[in-house]
């Protein structure tokens, strides 16, 4: 009897580590990340797309500037050759937002001195299965652009059972593939500037 009740109690325990630890996951839903100014968002989410999205709850984020959907559903996501891809099947660790403002000096340009405020949203992502990867997605709205990149702190595999805790399995890696995407709402014209070799120009021509 002593043995089933202490058996009974470690799996109360063992179920109430993992409430504790699952409680601890962002679950927020749409993530946005506004320009200084509003006119600008970055959304991102977790969710399944239709056809011919890939299947499964993957990343995506859209762009609206000034009430215009500028990209759509656009995915993210990186691929690491023999130690597969982070794409989907994520769970979001933590969400941490700054405002700040860049300073510095072009000394070479029209405009010697740039000023750019921006608000910054730091989403720390992890996958849910082994080897579970963790990274971060780092995104800016600026009043002129917004900006994204990723980061991938230095992991090594020292448990078996991720957690909020867990800080990833990855100590080097090679990238191999990007599955970033720029999805435009409707078809577009690109148009390309040329340059010709070696001769002094500010990038302002017509093209």
């Amino acid at each position: 009897m002593f043995n089933r009740l202490a058996a009974l109690s470690a799996s109360m325990l063992t179920l109430a580590l993992l409430v504790i630890s699952c409680a601890r996951y962002y679950s927020g839903g749409v993530i946005e990340v506004n320009s200084p100014d509003g006119k600008i968002t970055f959304s991102f989410e977790l969710k399944e797309m239709p056809e011919p999205y890939p299947a499964g709850e993957n990343m995506y984020y859209r762009v609206i500037y000034d009430g215009n959907e500028l990209l759509r559903d656009s995915p993210l996501g990186l691929a690491f050759g023999d130690d597969g891809i982070v794409l989907g099947n994520l769970v979001i660790m933590k969400l941490s937002e700054s405002s700040g403002v860049e300073q510095f000096d072009m000394p070479f340009s029209k405009q010697s001195s740039v000023r750019a405020e921006y608000n910054q949203a730091v989403i720390s992502l992890r996958e849910k299965n082994i080897p579970a990867k963790t990274f971060d997605l780092i995104v800016r709205a600026y009043n002129d652009g917004v900006a994204f990149r990723y980061h991938f702190p230095e992991q090594e595999p020292k448990i078996k059972i991720p957690s909020a805790e867990h800080s990833g399995f990855m100590k080097e890696f090679a990238l191999t593939d990007e599955f970033t995407g720029y999805y435009f709402p409707q078809d577009v014209e690109a148009l390309g500037l040329f340059i010709p070799l070696m001769t002094p120009h500010n990038y302002e021509e017509c093209f």
